[in-house]
């Protein structure tokens, strides 16, 4: 028997060990992840404010490089412009002024002025716009404008090239053509569309010189519609290589569209841009080159801006829902992105882009699965009525829903089986809808990003006014800076996000995500824990301060720590104060 209890004795005895091991294990591990989360919350801040710099930085070059580039334009531009006229008032001939039978007029009869003179520059100038981003560049043009013109029979190739200058402008999507002669930018307003980088661009008059038409243009034979403008423009491309190119021959040009116009063409007419484009490159010019109604620039350009910031929070979901969609570009482009799997645009009226829009982006639909609660439509959506396959891909991945989205997105968001499922965006949702989709968010404990446009202030007496006056800021902003406010007292995190001004002086982001969710990187809920630690610790440290200015060692009045360890808390309001 001694011998049993001493054996269970030690079983005890190792069991106990192994307990304290396990305890001290696991409270490594808890010590370990809050360090981890700290980490990843700072390094979350430092990416930031490195993609801040990197984008203030690339900003600030490009307009350097822009100024010095438009500074050496005018500078040579101004020189070219002088020597030219002073070059044309030698060479022309003027008679002297006189009356209708030959009899000089009187002395106080002026000959024509200077200003009267035409101005060689502008009518030698044509311009063309549509240019695909980056895709294109002066020697491109020249090759092609050359290769035009080698069609038409009293053209002089051996005088020189038709083009003698190339200024791009905007990125490279439009661009001022400076011809040999008049006669040659009279001539080429008759010419077909120059095939640039898969499309085709007409040549037109600059505004203010449309006046001039094509007179005293040269006579241009018709197109022979048998020629393909792929082959011209492969043409192009191997001259605009080619170090030393070869005397580019005739060829003949596709008949140009009726409109004179890349956005009116056709959308089966529209090549795509150069194969190694960005998605966000294709999808732009997929909108920009197809046929209305669809949704204009600049309602692009934001779109596409909105997305690319509110996408970097907003981790990937199965449902977005639009609010105020409108034309539902918004929710279009996280499903094309593979960024959610359906789209479902709220709006009181389905506009006849939205349907366009379907048919231009199901292309681009993200080949990802979808479930089996994504897959009706609304009502009235007919899903296969005279549609072709590419229509009803993009109709299964995107459904509208009319009515005032007041009412039915609580019931959306209400369906879901939880909150992170869905995600909701509003882009320039007016005024106190705004607000309306941010409360809807909050009541449901659903992710957002709403860009707020036509800001009014229906609920402060109008002192939002007295303090953007007060702050010498728009009065836009400071309710946005409210909103922001208003949305973390309602136990949200929110980011604040801007995009290019440019666009659109409504350009403010707030983006909220719900307090113990999981971000895109994963760490959200417990970066907000070690925001609310670091906020106890600051507390205790402050109590301690200002306990020691009084002759304390401690806060009588701070309370214990929940964990039972040290703080810059005291050990309870015991009232004992004891003398440093």
């Amino acid at each position: 028997m001694p011998f049993a209890n001493e054996e269970t004795t030690a079983e005890v005895a190792l069991l106990d060990t192994i307990a304290t091991a396990e305890a001290d294990v696991a409270e490594q591990i808890r010590l370990l992840t809050l360090r981890k989360d700290e980490l990843q919350v700072e390094l979350g801040g430092v990416r930031e404010s490195l993609e801040a710099l990197y984008e203030s930085k690339s900003t600030l070059a490009g307009l350097r490089t822009e100024a010095e580039a438009d500074a050496v334009e005018a500078e040579a531009e101004a020189a070219e412009v002088e020597a030219e006229a002073a070059e044309a008032g030698q060479e022309q001939d003027w008679p002297e002024p006189s009356g209708g039978d030959g009899v000089p007029l009187a002395a106080d009869a002026a000959a024509p002025a200077a200003t009267e003179q035409p101005d060689i520059v502008l009518r030698c100038q044509v311009f063309i716009k549509g240019l695909p981003v980056g895709a294109v560049d002066e020697p491109m043009v020249v090759s092609a404008v050359e290769a035009a013109f080698r069609a038409v029979p009293a053209y002089d190739a051996a005088s020189g090239p038709a083009c003698s200058r190339v200024q791009l402008y905007a990125g490279g999507s439009y661009a001022f053509l400076t011809l040999r002669e008049p006669s040659l930018a009279a001539t080429a307003t008759l010419l077909p569309a120059l095939p640039l980088a898969g499309c085709r661009i007409p040549m037109r008059r600059p505004h203010g010189c449309a006046h001039l038409g094509s007179a005293g243009a040269m006579e241009v034979p018709p197109a022979d519609a048998s020629t393909l403008v792929a082959d011209a423009d492969a043409d192009a491309d191997a001259d605009a290589d080619a170090d030393a190119p070869p005397a580019t021959p005739p060829i003949p040009l596709a008949t140009p569209a009726p409109s004179g116009c890349v956005e009116c063409e056709p959308a089966e007419r529209a090549a795509p841009p150069p194969p190694r484009a960005s998605l966000e490159t294709k999808l732009y010019w997929a909108l920009r080159q197809a046929r209305g109604p669809k949704p204009n620039n600049k309602e692009v350009q934001e779109s596409l801006a909105f997305f690319k910031q509110a996408q970097k929070l907003l981790r990937r979901r199965r449902v977005v829902i639009d609010v105020c969609g409108g034309h539902g570009l918004v929710g279009a482009l996280f499903v094309a992105f593979g960024h959610a799997d359906e789209a479902v645009v709220l709006d009181k009226f389905e506009p006849a882009s939205h349907r366009r829009l379907c048919d231009i982006l199901a292309p681009f639909w993200a080949q990802r699965g979808r479930t089996a609660a994504g897959g009706e439509r609304a009502a009235g959506a007919d899903a296969g009525a005279g549609a072709d396959a590419d229509a009803d891909a993009g109709g299964e991945r995107i459904r509208y829903v009319l009515g005032d989205f007041r009412d039915t997105l609580p019931g959306l968001l209400a369906g879901l089986r939880a909150p992170e499922e869905a995600m909701v965006v509003a882009c320039h949702a007016c005024s106190h809808l705004s607000d309306s989709a941010i409360d809807a968010c909050i009541e449901a404990r659903c992710d957002f990003a709403v860009m707020a446009c036509c800001h009014k202030d229906h609920l402060t007496a109008n002192q939002m006014a007295l303090v953007a006056k007060t702050l010498k800021i728009n009065v836009h902003e400071a309710v946005d800076v409210a909103r922001l406010g208003g949305i973390v007292a309602r136990g949200f995190d929110c980011r604040w996000r801007t995009i290019d001004a440019a666009i659109t002086p409504e350009n403010r982001i707030l983006i909220g995500l719900a307090r113990g969710g999981a971000s895109r990187t994963g760490v959200l809920g417990g970066g907000l824990a070690v925001r609310a630690a670091r906020a106890k610790r600051a507390d205790g440290n402050l109590s301690q301060n200002y306990a020691k200015i009084h002759g304390c060692k401690k806060d009588p009045y701070a309370a214990p720590p929940a964990d039972g360890g040290g703080g810059g808390g005291g050990g309870g309001a015991t009232g004992a104060q004891e003398p440093v």
